[in-house]
């Protein structure tokens, strides 16, 4: 069947708005670079081109983040935490944080979390997808872990669930993937601060030492609270030991409630208190000693009863870990 002219117009037209539409749909990165530090390292990234900086950022996401943005046009967010690469074992990382993101999220099977991996500038990233609250809202979480030369870069994308998530992600790995790391100069880690004096509390038997160190409660989403318990453990044996053996010889309670060990908030991931808390699992030849931390889900503002097991420190008293004044903050 032969077109007629007024009818190859209308197709031509037809095509001319198809074009106009799928041209507005295809995302891309901005032209510029943003740039931000932290841990005395530097780094440059693009982001997508409808997302704009944010300045108080540590105010709408994490007191920890060296970063922050938003989407113009739906409601998602970014932000970024930086943890220097000294002294972390990232040995099987990958695999490591899937298992506990899987537990953070409530995956059954760790397995039914997505992860992807791939290099950039000859570094692994490592990226896992969870469908999440943000805000009070549905999200995809889109969870980068980037090694560079001198870090490890935490890049938390809060996607909006619509009809462009799936394009957004796109742009959002295009985005991760022109991360670089510019500049580094060595500076001491940031002292993780606590709640508590310069004494340090000793409780010690002929297999190991516990040197309490500090303790400070965590704000974490619908104003639930963690505490975190800091200690020193040293091996007195003769054979390995994990400062995890802390859970089974310490009981923290609340009006006789026993408190429930918890995870790493994931806000918290990324950090200087990251690092110490995956020590925990680390294990302590003979005559060594490693410095960790423990966290406790808390019930109320009354005050922390942490008792040891009288089997292993005989007549060792009770310690109180008096928080109704850093609950209220």
């Amino acid at each position: 069947m032969r077109l007629t002219k007024k009818n190859s117009h209308k197709s031509l037209f037809l095509l001319v708005i198809v074009l106009i539409f799928l041209s507005g749909c295809k995302q891309k990165l901005s032209d510029g670079k943003e740039k931000f530090d932290g841990a005395g390292i530097s780094y440059e990234m693009k982001l997508p081109s409808s997302w704009e900086v944010q300045k108080d950022y540590k105010e709408k996401y994490n007191e920890a983040a060296s970063f922050g943005a938003k989407d113009k046009k739906s409601n998602s967010d970014m932000f970024v935490l930086i943890n220097k690469k000294a002294g972390m074992d990232l040995k099987d990382f990958g695999d490591k944080t899937r298992t506990e993101l899987s537990e953070a999220y409530g995956y059954k099977d760790e397995k039914e979390l997505y992860m992807n991996t791939f290099e950039l500038n000859k570094f692994p990233v490592y990226k896992y997808t969870v469908y999440s609250t943000f805000k009070e809202k549905q999200v995809w979480g889109h969870l980068y872990y980037v090694e560079t030369e001198h870090s490890l870069v935490q890049l938390i994308f809060y996607s909006a669930d619509d009809s462009n998530y799936e394009k957004r992600a796109e742009i959002i790995d295009e985005s991760v993937r022109s991360l670089v790391e510019t500049s580094y100069k060595d500076v001491a880690d940031e002292p993780v601060k606590d709640n508590t004096s310069e004494e340090t509390v000793e409780i010690k038997n002929n297999q190991l030492t516990f040197s309490i160190k500090g303790f400070q409660v965590l704000d974490i989403k619908n104003d639930s609270k963690i505490a975190s318990v800091r200690f020193e453990m040293t091996n007195n044996s003769e054979e390995e030991i994990s400062a995890e053996r802390w859970l089974q010889l310490v009981k923290a309670k609340q009006n006789e409630e026993e408190l429930k060990s918890t995870g790493l908030p994931e806000a918290k991931r990324g950090t200087v208190m990251d690092t110490q808390f995956s020590k925990q699992k680390e294990m302590v030849k003979p005559g060594e000693s490693i410095e960790t931390l423990v966290l406790y889900e808390l019930l109320d503002e009354d005050p922390v009863i942490l008792s040891f097991d009288q089997e292993a420190f005989k007549d060792q008293e009770d310690m109180v870990l008096d928080i109704p004044e850093y609950y209220a903050k």
